[in-house]
């Protein structure tokens, strides 16, 4: 079952990072390579540009995809080849978590007040 189509509604505009964490494996990885993955990782978007069609930007993909809404919140994108494991909306925010060589990246967005072009 999908959210309402208020729920739905209220998803659709530009969502920025906020936040970028990491729980990585030292032995793969420097906390100084974290810190330029972050900063990567901060020129993410995700536009949802109706009640099923997002574009992601994000340093390894630039794609619109296919999306639903569950009762949970929990977003789900089709086609299945993007690399973020988990997404979820929560009120004003939405978290993705991806899991990557180096570790585990959670990435919060905000929804921003201008509509990018």
């Amino acid at each position: 079952m999908l959210f309402s189509c208020s729920r739905s509604s209220s998803i659709i505009g530009t969502w920025t990072v906020e936040k970028v964490t990491f729980e990585f494996n030292e032995r793969k990885s420097t906390p100084e390579m974290i810190r330029q993955l972050g900063e990567i990782e901060k020129h993410n978007t995700l536009i949802f540009k109706n009640d099923s069609i997002v574009h992601i930007t994000m340093a390894a993909i630039d794609a619109d995809y296919k999306y639903q809404i569950s009762n949970d919140g929990t977003v789900t994108l089709e086609p299945a080849d993007h690399p973020i494991s988990h997404i979820v909306l929560n009120q004003n925010v939405i978290r993705t978590e991806t899991e990557t060589v180096i570790g585990k990246m959670r990435v919060t967005y905000k929804k921003s007040n201008f509509r990018k072009r």
